[in-house]
């Protein structure tokens, strides 16, 4: 063993007092789980993420409703590793999508993510600009960089010393 990781399960439902007592009977003393909460954690020893995360999942998955089993920390590389566990027909649709790509079902999976979060990451920026313009619009610069500026310095006066540094040039992209 490598070291001791902690690995988060998400439920499908909330546990029940059924849940919490089959899984302490079944799955010992390294999982922490509520009653009424739809998520645990387990720390327990691996090589590394993905075994623990796999563990985890295939113990889990034994006795709770698992939906996701997903690692609390990033690896090394920065990658935080997820473990579904997917209906017969997802993950058949999975395979066969993969498939039809060349790709393995991790490698496909990994692309699917990767255009999502750019996907919301790309609406999120259009979402701020759309916003700041809109604030820029209605009530102007000047305001809205006083609004912004920190209460301490709200109270000294406000004047450009001719060198650009002022709010309202640097909104403007005055340099």
């Amino acid at each position: 063993m490598n070291g001791t990781f902690a690995v988060e399960i998400q439920l499908l439902r909330p546990a029940r007092g059924a849940d919490e007592a089959t899984a302490a009977v079944q799955l010992g003393d390294r999982y922490a789980l509520r009653v009424g909460h739809a998520r645990a954690v387990a720390v327990l020893p691996a090589a590394n993420e993905a075994l623990a995360c796999a563990e985890v999942s295939s113990r889990a998955s034994a006795v709770l409703p698992v939906d996701v089993v997903t690692s609390l920390y990033p690896d090394a590389q920065g990658q935080v590793w997820l473990t579904f566990v997917l209906p017969d027909a997802s993950a058949a649709w999975l395979r066969d999508r993969a498939d039809a790509v060349g790709q393995t079902v991790d490698e496909f999976l990994g692309c699917l993510l990767r255009e999502a979060t750019d996907r919301v990451a790309e609406e999120r920026s259009h979402a701020v600009r759309h916003d700041a313009t809109a604030l820029l619009t209605r009530y102007g610069a000047e305001t809205l960089a006083r609004a912004l500026l920190p209460p301490w310095q709200k109270a000294a006066p406000q004047t450009d010393s001719g060198d650009g540094g002022s709010p309202d040039s640097f909104l403007a992209g005055g340099e």
